[in-house]
């Protein structure tokens, strides 16, 4: 497979005959934080099948999901810095996590025991970052009931876990987690979820990072320590003031919606505008149609619901107005761009659960049409595997310019890989690396005009369900050859 990789301080594009044109970097208003982006830009040939095939079996995806029905979570991420992007996985109790390296090849390994990682509590959320700022991706992991951990990267993919001595090992009936700079410092900060039905002692909670390799719960007074059956949290800018904001869903209660008040704090926004209840499962973000703000999916016991955001003011159901319909119960969320086509798509799993039994469902997938409307697709795209399927998580995983899907189901065939085959437009892909701190730019926006169109999206890590999509900002360009510009 034909690869190219640039490390630049401007964006250059590559085209598939290796001609190079070089384009300038327009820092925001802020203070240049990020010095360093990674770009990949080309045209591949269209492929005639479906989009998407699953290889799991060929490269060397062996795992089996075992343990507490809720499922597990995927972490990706780059964890040796070899350009290629890997994946962490959670498993029930008694059965190791794993760690699955990318070869560069097209193949996978499992280093989770080598590399210190190889967890056997009851893992379920897990989240990477750099924690330390040291320029590599370390992860933390949320075990149901067990102990919190936190894996230190020493860079080459060997960890060592630090949970209790950094103060986050508290036990608990933990989910999800997500990691942001709630206080813009510099250092990314944990939000914990936990599932607190019938356990009331156990609110959610948010952990400020020290800066001296630990973390203070600053929980009481932020205004976020609810006592819910939370299951999946993204942050995201919602009134575009610089200052990542909270969506947290709740099982059988109300979403909440939490602004950053900038002094450590944030509101409810209960009382501003009406979320659609419906026990909620699993949420991603992305600005979907392109107006310049973080819309919302997310994903539900019953009906799951498109919010569109409305200039930061707020999140409105456009959920029948597009034209997406997902009664099963959906898990894992991903917005992305599967086509290259300047338009973001949705992907949801889905799986019923029925205590004590699950139950397979279909998988969907939204293709967004560029007018307002999305068409489900997922049979003509090979996604509508059946499975009872939790967790799901995006990235590029063979470096060909196309985001690739992982899902981990309950147990049979537990972790499958969808790579992406569609093929035929241009693409470029943005990694940030902090000159000091924030070394992989959570939280950051990253604004693109191509073609006419301009695109924007933000770096999480942390959305789905218990996990966090690859951490690089990807872009269709249709058939465009020139980027007018790049905005972080």
């Amino acid at each position: 497979m034909f690869t190219r990789i640039c490390h630049l301080f401007s964006v250059c594009f590559m085209s598939l005959w290796g001609q190079r044109r070089c384009f300038p970097i327009h820092p925001s208003t802020h203070p240049p934080i990020y010095a360093l982006l990674l770009v990949l830009l080309w045209n591949v040939p269209a492929f005639s099948q479906s989009a998407f095939s699953e290889v799991s079996a060929a490269v060397g995806l062996q795992f089996i999901h075992q343990g507490y029905h809720y499922g597990g979570g995927i972490a990706v991420g780059d964890f040796n810095g070899d350009g290629w992007e890997d994946m962490y996985v959670t498993n029930g109790y008694g059965h190791p996590n794993a760690l699955f390296l990318n070869n560069g090849d097209g193949t996978f390994r499992d280093a989770a025991a080598s590399a210190g990682v190889a967890d056997t509590l009851e893992g379920m959320g897990t989240v990477c970052g750099d924690i330390d700022n040291d320029g590599d991706l370390d992860i933390f992991l949320s075990n149901h009931w067990g102990p919190k951990k936190l894996f230190l990267n020493d860079g080459s993919a060997r960890f060592t876990e630090v949970g209790a001595a950094a103060g986050v090992g508290a036990p608990g009936p933990g989910t999800s987690a997500a990691l942001a700079d709630f206080d813009n410092d510099g250092w990314l900060d944990i939000y914990l979820l936990n599932h607190a039905q019938d356990h009331f002692d156990y609110p959610n909670t948010l952990y400020r990072n020290n800066r001296d390799g630990t973390f203070r719960d600053v929980t009481a007074g932020s205004g976020v320590g609810s006592i819910r059956s939370s299951l999946a949290v993204g942050f995201f800018d919602f009134n575009n003031d610089r200052y990542p904001d909270i969506y947290l869903v709740n099982e059988y209660e109300r979403d909440e919606v939490f602004l950053n008040l900038r002094d450590g704090t944030f509101r409810d926004l209960k009382d501003d505008f009406t979320i659609p209840y419906g026990g909620g499962m699993g949420v991603d973000m992305a600005d979907y149609d392109n107006d310049g703000d973080i819309d919302v999916y997310v994903s539900n016991l019953y009906r799951d619901f498109l919010l569109r955001n409305d200039d930061g003011a707020v999140l409105t159901d456009a959920t029948s107005e597009v034209g997406i319909e997902n009664l099963t119960m959906g898990w894992g969320v991903s917005f992305l761009d599967y086509d290259n086509d300047g338009d973001r798509d949705i992907h949801v799993v889905n799986g019923a659960m029925i205590w004590p039994a699950s139950y397979d469902e279909t998988n969907v997938f939204f293709r967004n049409n560029g007018n307002g409307f999305f068409n489900e697709v997922a049979a003509q795209l090979g996604l509508d595997s059946q499975g009872d399927s939790r967790a799901s998580a995006c990235a590029d995983f063979n470096n060909d310019g196309y985001v690739d899907i992982a899902v981990l189901n309950i147990e049979r065939d537990s972790l499958q890989l969808f790579e992406n085959r569609a093929g035929g437009n241009n693409w470029l892909q943005v990694k940030l690396t902090g000159r000091q701190t924030n070394r992989c730019g959570i939280g950051a926006k990253v604004e693109i005009s191509a073609g006419g169109n301009v695109q924007m999206t933000e770096i999480r890590s942390g959305s789905s369900f218990a996990s966090n999509h690859g951490l690089a900002a990807a872009f269709g360009l249709k058939r465009a050859e020139v980027v007018d510009y790049v905005t972080v």
